[in-house]
């Protein structure tokens, strides 16, 4: 099965109904996607990008880096040059084992694309979502805090899946 990202150049039907059914899934989580809840216009840049992957009731919305440096002004996570953000995940767990499915099938791409890394965030009170992503072999890199007027301070950890083994060592076989 191929990975099905949505890349759709020109609004118009095909890019309202991919919001539509994105938003679909997103909208199921209005405590941890505040500020995506029932504002699917914001998903408009990332289709046109080709940075939506909707597939077996799971979206994911992502970016890949062009630049070093800091992931952000409030984390000290280091990104690399073609490492990939997760933005969203989000499913509508309808399919056991779906969000893995297409969690396997992405970090396959960023290898394809010759990402290093795989780097998420995730709210600090989601402990769902932590779980699994530890279990799938995410690891703690620091800590981030996002600033919302609605909400204050929101506590964040990003997480990083290494996805080459270091250059600098070479196996023996």
């Amino acid at each position: 099965m191929s990975l099905n990202i949505i890349k759709i150049e020109e609004e118009g039907t095909e890019m309202d109904e991919a919001i539509e059914e994105a938003m679909a899934i997103i909208n199921l989580y209005p405590d941890i996607f505040p500020h995506m809840y029932k504002q699917g216009f914001k998903l408009k840049k990332r289709i046109t990008k080709g940075n939506l992957i909707l597939q077996d009731g799971v979206v994911i919305t992502f970016s890949q880096y062009s630049t070093n440096g800091r992931l952000s002004k409030n984390a000290t996570t280091r990104k690399k040059i073609n490492d990939f953000i997760i933005h969203q995940i989000a499913t509508d767990r309808s399919v056991k084992g779906g969000t893995k499915k297409v969690l396997d099938e992405f970090v396959d791409h960023c290898k394809r694309k010759g990402a290093e890394n795989l780097l998420l965030t995730v709210r600090k009170f989601n402990e769902r979502a932590r779980n699994f992503y530890e279990r799938y072999g995410f690891v703690y890199d620091s800590d981030i805090t996002w600033n919302s007027k609605k909400d204050g301070e929101i506590q964040g950890i990003v997480y990083r899946l290494r996805l080459i083994k270091d250059k600098n060592i070479e196996s023996f076989i």
